[in-house]
């Protein structure tokens, strides 16, 4: 019936409607949460522990020529490196000053998946009896696609980010001498440019808020002299009464 059609098209561009003011409202808050924890020198620091680590293994692959059986200094460096990041995330996402957005939640389970990945990468590559690290390129694919995944989630220009791990992963299939530090020369980038992205939008996002500041304080002192002549009226009623 086209009287069917027509409610159901409706309802349709209607929910889309509704779709898209929540998802620039959870874009909103997740921008809050994010400034106010100071989240830019999080990503900041985390580009740097990840690159020296990558040089530290650069370093034991092409200079020490560490292999089989020698492999468990690798290991370790990788597993002090997460640990070391995961407290530098914990410390600055401990003290929340926002109630976190669900867009979050959903960006630590694709942190949790990436890194589940890579471990399982890694575990195929010494499993298969490879030197190390024959599979690295494969690391640089599921960064783009981790990338990518956030580019549908959060905002379109995390395609740079996936379009330059897209990039890494040829040049490191290329040149696979320098791929460790090619890999973390590439999350640097992509993090110290999120980082400065990130701290832009909390100085404007603090700026807003000074800016506000002088309002709300002007409608409190407004409310208070409402409420302090209500007051006085009051009393002379009563003493007149």
């Amino acid at each position: 019936m086209p009287s069917d059609r027509a409610t159901l098209g409706e309802k349709s561009a209607d929910l889309q409607v509704r779709h898209a003011a929540l998802h620039r409202e959870m874009i909103e808050h997740l921008e809050q949460a994010v400034a106010a924890e100071n989240q830019w020198l999080m990503f900041m620091l985390l580009g740097w522990q990840h690159l020296a680590t990558c040089a530290v293994s650069y370093y034991l692959v092409e200079v020490e020529r560490l292999q089989y059986p020698h492999r468990w200094p690798y290991a370790l460096l990788w597993l002090v490196q997460t640990a070391v990041a995961l407290g530098t995330v914990l410390l600055f996402r401990g003290r929340r000053r926002i109630e976190p957005s669900p867009l979050q939640r959903l960006i630590q389970r694709i942190g949790l998946v990436f890194l589940a990945l890579c471990c399982d990468v890694a575990i195929l590559n010494s499993v298969a009896g490879l030197p190390v690290f024959v599979f690295l390129p494969v690391l640089a694919t599921l960064s783009s696609f981790a990338f990518l995944a956030l580019s549908m989630l959060v905002s379109g220009r995390f395609l740079f980010a996936a379009l330059a791990m897209f990039v890494t992963g040829g040049l490191m299939a290329r040149y696979p001498a320098y791929g460790f530090l090619l890999y973390g020369g590439s999350w640097l980038l992509v993090l110290q440019t999120l980082g400065v992205v990130l701290f832009v939008k909390r100085r404007r996002w603090l700026a807003g808020r000074q800016a506000e500041s002088p309002v709300l304080q002007t409608e409190s002192q407004s409310l208070s002299a409402v409420c302090r002549t209500l007051a006085r009226a009051t009393a002379d009623w009563r003493r007149s009464g």
